[in-house]
C-alpha cells in the first residue's frame, strides 16, 4: 500500500509574494525599536536636569526598555484575540501604525515622562510579533513550507535588531557633532536636539511605512 507523505514539495503551493509582504511588516517593528538603542541614554540625558549623573539616567534608560517589554507582553494574547474576531490585515495595519506613532511621539518627546508614554505606548499598539505569525501559519501548508517560513521571519526579526542600531547610530552622530560643537546653554542644545531628531526620524519611518 502506497503511503501518504503529509509534507508538501518545496516550492509547492507556497505564497511567496503574500509572505514577502508580511515579513516586510515583520521588519518594521524590530527596526524601530532597537533603532532608539544607540540614542536614548543621550536622550534621555538632554532632557533631564542638568544634575542628572549617568548612573541615574542608565538606570531610567534600563527603565524605558522595560516598560515597553512589559506593555507588550501584557496586550499580545489580546490583540491575537482580536485578530481572531475582526481578521489579520486590519490588527495588522493597526500595529504598523502603532510602531510609526510611538516612534514619532518619541522622536518629539521633550521630557523623561513622555519618553516612558511613548514607549508604553509602542509596547501595548503593537501585537505584531503574534499576528505575524498567525498568518504564516494559515497561508503557508505543508510542513516543509511552514519551516520555510517560520525560519523567514525569525531571520526577518534578527536582520531588524542588527541593522536598527545602525540606523539610530547613523541619525544620532550629526547630533553628537553639532552638540558639542555648540556653545549655547544646556536646554537650547536640548531643544535642537529634539526638534532634528523629530524631524529625521518622522523622514525615516514615513519611507519604511511606504516600503
Amino acid at each position: 500500500m502506497e503511503r501518504t507523505s503529509h509534507t508538501s514539495a518545496p516550492g509547492s503551493s507556497f505564497p511567496r509574494r503574500q509572505l514577502q509582504v508580511l515579513l516586510a511588516c515583520r521588519l518594521v517593528e524590530p527596526l524601530a525599536i532597537n533603532s532608539v538603542i544607540p540614542y536614548l541614554f543621550q536622550m534621555v540625558r538632554h532632557v533631564s536636569s542638568p544634575d542628572l549623573s549617568d548612573g541615574e539616567a542608565t538606570r531610567l534608560v534600563t527603565l524605558i526598555f522595560s516598560a515597553y517589554a512589559m506593555a507588550q507582553f501584557s496586550t499580545n494574547i489580546l490583540w491575537g484575540r482580536l485578530s481572531d474576531r475582526i481578521g489579520r490585515r486590519p490588527v495588522l495595519l493597526f500595529g504598523l501604525a502603532g510602531v510609526f506613532v510611538s516612534t514619532v511621539a518619541l522622536a518629539f518627546s521633550s521630557s523623561v515622562p513622555l519618553i516612558f508614554v511613548s514607549r508604553i505606548a509602542a509596547g501595548l499598539l503593537c501585537g505584531n510579533i503574534v499576528i505575524t505569525r498567525t498568518m504564516i501559519g494559515d497561508m503557508v501548508h505543508g510542513r516543509e513550507n511552514k519551516s520555510r517560513a517560520f525560519a523567514w521571519n525569525q531571520t526577518v526579526y534578527q536582520i531588524g535588531t542588527v541593522v536598527g542600531p545602525f540606523i539610530g547610530g547613523f541619525f544620532v552622530q550629526p547630533f553628537s557633532r553639532e552638540i558639542k560643537a555648540s556653545h549655547s546653554p544646556r536646554r537650547n542644545i536640548a531643544t535642537s536636539y529634539d526638534k532634528r531628531a523629530g524631524l529625521r526620524h518622522l523622514a525615516v519611518y514615513h519611507a519604511l511605512q511606504v516600503f
